[in-house]
């Protein structure tokens, strides 16, 4: 919010992946920053094998069907992470423990705490690097996602 004052906005919005977890931190910035704040989340599904990024704007992060879409989606995040650290493991010095420690306040943990968890391995110089080799789509390291 201090950022979005500084450069001269009136209005943000705040549509993290699959979570409302920002929004007070954000609202509390509201009267001190003089800038108004649209909440959003950017809602991950799939849709006949096609995975969409929806953004919706003022939904009610208290709603079972909502909540329920963004455990599914942190879940598989998860785990998906999981297994690309387990395959990296093999070859990189890396550890799901290494991925967490890069992680602190995430919501959902995924491939970019995977590459800064290589970066600060020494494996890699910086996250583009990892995401040109291990994390790239294709690489023998790679594993799916539902969305």
């Amino acid at each position: 919010m201090h950022a979005a004052a500084r450069a001269g906005l009136d209005v943000i919005g705040l549509t993290d992946h699959d979570t409302a977890q920002g929004w007070d931190e954000a609202a509390a910035a509201v009267a001190e920053t003089g800038v108004s704040l649209l909440r959003g989340v950017e809602v991950s599904c799939m849709d006949r094998g096609v995975t969409l990024h929806l953004l919706a704007y003022l939904p009610d992060p208290e709603s079972p069907g909502l909540e329920e879409a963004f455990e599914q989606a942190r879940s598989s995040r998860t785990s998906r992470a999981q297994r690309i650290v387990e395959l990296l493991g093999e070859d990189y010095p890396i550890s799901w423990e290494d991925v967490l420690a890069q992680s602190e306040h995430a919501a959902t943990i995924g491939r970019p705490h995977i590459a800064d968890a290589l970066v600060a391995a020494g494996a890699f110089p910086d996250r583009s690097a990892a995401f040109a080799g291990p994390l790239a789509t294709g690489s023998p390291y790679y594993v799916g996602h539902w969305a």
